[in-house]
């Protein structure tokens, strides 16, 4: 399991960061009546997106972490929690998007779309 890049910033912006809870139920439509609805698992995948801001050598960085250690976002790694700002408590996470990313005054403004795994 590799390591989010020591190279690169640590925390995603708060600006634009969103989470949800993981999905843990399944809902069967019914003939007649409401759908019914019950607990698929004990956990699940917690989704996040945010942005990062990146300086011109560490979108290059990025860039190379991406497409080569991470074989295009298919493999997980490891990177802190967003939201535990305390601690530097390291959890598993995979690309759920294709990063992209816009001109930011002169640094570059990176959107993501991961997953936390149990």
């Amino acid at each position: 399991m590799v390591d989010w890049p020591k190279t690169l910033p640590q925390r995603m912006t708060v600006d634009g960061y969103g989470s949800s809870m993981p999905n843990l139920t399944v809902k069967t439509a019914m003939e007649v009546g409401p759908a019914k609805i019950r607990r698929r698992t004990t956990c699940g995948v917690r989704p996040i997106k945010g942005t990062i801001i990146f300086t011109h050598d560490e979108l290059a960085d990025f860039k190379t972490f991406f497409e080569d250690t991470i074989l295009g976002g298919s493999l997980r790694f490891n990177w802190i929690d967003p939201e535990i700002v305390d601690e530097d408590i390291s959890v598993e996470m995979r690309f759920t998007d294709i990063p992209s990313w816009t001109p930011f005054g002169n640094d570059w403004k990176v959107s993501l779309g991961l997953e936390i795994l149990p």
